[in-house]
């Protein structure tokens, strides 16, 4: 049986709404340059989803697998 890694376990999930505007861009950058194994981003736009949509939201979390 395999059993994951304790990076694997440990892995983050950052969401960075505004994805497309300036410090969304600067934080997609940064984490371009500097890659971490126990970090996932996901950017979103307002193309994406409406976050204040409660049905948009849920769908947008339901593709990205970002809550249960």
């Amino acid at each position: 049986m395999e059993t994951q890694t304790q990076t694997e376990m440990a892995k983050k999930i950052i969401l960075v709404t505004g994805g497309s505007g300036l410090v969304g861009n600067g934080i997609r950058i940064a984490s371009e340059r500097d890659p971490r194994d126990d970090e996932q981003f996901i950017f979103l736009s307002s193309k994406d989803a409406d976050l204040t949509d409660k049905e948009s939201t849920r769908k947008v979390s339901y593709y990205n697998r970002l809550f249960p």
